[in-house]
């Protein structure tokens, strides 16, 4: 599948127009591209399992216009904090088709939450008690869910390196964690009451096999809920984390060739809940991100200097680490437009003040200062996770399926870093 570069092809000619309107470096963001990928996973979900919803997640880019194209495209809101959740619903979304996942909520956040009807998955008993605390008051019961955690389930998942524990969030099945705190519920009804299982377990993980044992274990332990304290689900949410081919960028990792297809993914999480026997089918619920986005957006920036590093050639851009945060963590393909020649080993530097700021080796036709990189699939992680460190933000361009180019976020200035200051007094 094409990447939005591809499919757009612009020419160097045009992304200079686009650098001199709106600076460099730049993000574009492509409407189209954004709306074919939702596309193809909600349609494979639905292939997988009828009854099932995407809720996409926020964390992976809360860029407003994103969201609000999702929004319209049919996607709920899978959000982690109260300001994801004040973001999503300040594009419109209304409390029930809000996912409100993560491990600290405060007590006014989850008060918000429960008035709106949002869909809740606690992940600790303090949170369960602080519900209980304020809903004897309420006239209707909440109805919650509860993340699962297993730790069968995390030993199969793949270790990222870098001390990990995907299964520190939420409820254990395994050491009983999980059934006391439905029993809980039941024991402090009617005041509130669990409806669903949320059972994120990973990211890039490669084996399906990992997402079907995940399902089953979720699903076993709601066949027990539902036998032994009479809560049947109306939802089992698988969350994302899961790794799609085309989207395999790790540096040192799996080939992609080696990763099934999006479809082994949903299909075998699919067979399981639909093989499940409940008093009614729950709803299978997916929060994907990166695949989604990912391939929405590329980064523009451009050659400051070429050094000599031995064999190899030295490229610094204009961008940096900060800027593009998964630039060190992600094999994003660069290209150079409008360059031909033979390719060169080259490094690929941002421009902060960082050693650790080198971006991968790579082969490029020989550039000059002041010519274009183009970056791939930058459209997860970038601009949610970038910062202000040494340079401010850059902008943010829309291109819109008729082709129609705009702002969607303006270039920072030092004026708005500091404008929450306070200077003087003491």
């Amino acid at each position: 599948m094409q990447s939005a570069y591809e499919k757009t092809q612009f020419n160097r000619q045009q992304i200079e127009k686009m650098l001199d309107e709106f600076g460099s470096p730049l993000f574009i963001v492509s409407e189209r591209d954004l709306r074919e990928r939702y596309g193809v996973f909600a349609d494979a979900l639905l292939r997988s399992y009828e009854h099932s919803a995407v809720a996409y997640s926020f964390k992976t880019n809360y860029l407003r216009k994103v969201c609000e194209t999702l929004k319209n495209e049919g996607a709920r809101a899978e959000v982690v904090s109260g300001f994801e959740y004040g973001i999503a619903r300040n594009i419109g979304y209304s409390g029930k088709d809000i996912i409100f996942n993560g491990p600290h909520k405060t007590e006014l956040e989850l008060r918000e939450a429960l008035a709106d009807g949002a869909t809740i998955n606690v992940d600790c008993m303090e949170e369960l008690e602080m519900i209980q605390s304020f809903a004897r008051s309420g006239a209707t019961p909440p109805h919650i869910g509860l993340r699962l955690s297993s730790s069968k389930v995390a030993r199969m998942t793949r270790p990222d390196g870098r001390g990990a524990l995907p299964h520190r969030f939420g409820f254990n099945i395994e050491n009983g964690d999980a059934l006391k705190a439905v029993r809980w519920t039941k024991e402090h009804g009617p005041h509130i009451r669990t409806i669903g299982y949320h059972i994120h377990i990973a990211v890039d993980e490669p084996n399906p096999a990992v997402f079907v044992r995940a399902a089953e274990s979720a699903i076993i332990f709601a066949q027990q809920v539902e036998r032994e304290v009479g809560y049947a689900p109306t939802y089992i949410d698988m969350g994302g984390g899961f790794v799609e081919a085309e989207l395999w960028e790790r540096k040192k990792d799996l080939a992609s060739a080696a990763i099934p297809s999006l479809e082994v993914f949903l299909g075998g999480v699919g067979a399981v809940v639909r093989g499940a026997r409940f008093s009614s089918p729950p709803m299978l619920i997916f929060e994907p991100g990166r695949f989604i986005v990912s391939r929405s957006t590329v980064h523009i920036t451009r050659v400051v200097s070429v050094k000599n590093m031995g064999t190899r050639k030295l490229l610094t851009v204009d961008s940096s680490l900060s800027i593009l945060p998964t630039a060190t963590t992600r094999r994003h393909k660069i290209s150079a437009p409008g360059i031909a020649g033979p390719l060169v080993k080259s490094i690929v530097a941002g421009a902060s003040c960082m050693a650790r700021d080198v971006w991968g080796d790579y082969d490029l036709p020989a550039v000059r200062a002041g010519d274009i990189l183009v970056v791939e699939n930058c459209g997860a992680y970038s601009l949610s996770r970038s910062s202000q460190f040494i340079t401010p933000r850059p902008a943010v361009v829309w291109i819109s399926i008729d082709g129609i180019i705009s702002l969607a976020r303006r270039a920072e200035t030092p004026e708005d870093i500091t404008r929450l200051d306070i200077s003087g007094g003491r």
